[in-house]
């Protein structure tokens, strides 16, 4: 049954996956037209970056469909993006070598964890998947926290937040169309539920990020 599940509903892997692509697009492009990355919180980029590459170790160990393996890599690319968007557009040397260091540590750990993967696949590649889910459930966190400091979403695309949320809800019933590990099904209802939080904070300061806007036309 679980067979005729993935051979009937597979091509709908591709939907949540493409969405989650071209989510970040407007995101990239807004950093690149104010040339700042001033509304981002650097440890959401950083979580999200983290969360992402154990995601794409965990897909590939455990051979997840096919759309998963081609779209993981690409969204890992937009993600990198936004981690030189970060480092290029910070004005902080601290903040900067900080950055460099975390990113560096992230990799040497995730290069010792492919390497006993060697000998244990399957282990490693359900660990990566929990770890993929814990991180990811503080990924957004720090950007609500951030909203909620400043009382603004200035620098913040709704479009970028509203097709993740949109992209984990269809993650979420496709996960369980196509019988994938619950680890795919939690990451889905977490993407949902930090895309309600920052979608009712757009609503809420969209007046205090409008008035800003307009003080500096001023």
């Amino acid at each position: 049954m679980a067979e005729l599940s993935v051979i009937s509903y597979g091509w709908t892997a591709w939907i949540p996956f493409t969405i989650y692509y071209f989510a970040g697009i407007p995101q990239i492009l807004l950093n690149y037209k104010n040339r700042s990355t001033s509304g981002l919180s650097y440890r959401m980029v950083f979580f999200d970056y983290t969360g992402n590459m154990a995601t794409t170790v965990y897909t590939f160990l455990l051979m997840l469909p096919l759309a998963c393996r081609v779209m993981e890599p690409l969204l890992m690319f937009n993600i990198s993006i936004l981690v030189m968007q970060c480092f290029y557009y910070c004005r902080d040397k601290e903040a900067r070598t900080f950055l460099v260091a975390s990113y560096v540590v992230l990799h040497v750990v995730t290069a010792a964890m492919l390497a006993v993967a060697w000998w244990y696949p399957d282990a490693i590649g359900n660990a990566m998947g929990w770890i993929s889910v814990v991180v990811q459930i503080f990924t957004q966190l720090p950007q609500v926290l951030k909203n909620h400091a400043r009382k603004s979403v200035k620098g913040l695309s709704f479009a970028y937040i509203s097709m993740l949320g949109f992209a984990g809800f269809m993650e979420m019933i496709i996960s369980f169309l196509l019988n994938l590990p619950i680890q795919s099904v939690f990451n889905g209802l977490r993407a949902v539920g930090y895309c309600i939080v920052l979608c009712v904070q757009f609503q809420w300061y969209r007046s205090n990020t409008v008035a800003a806007a307009s003080k500096e036309l001023d």
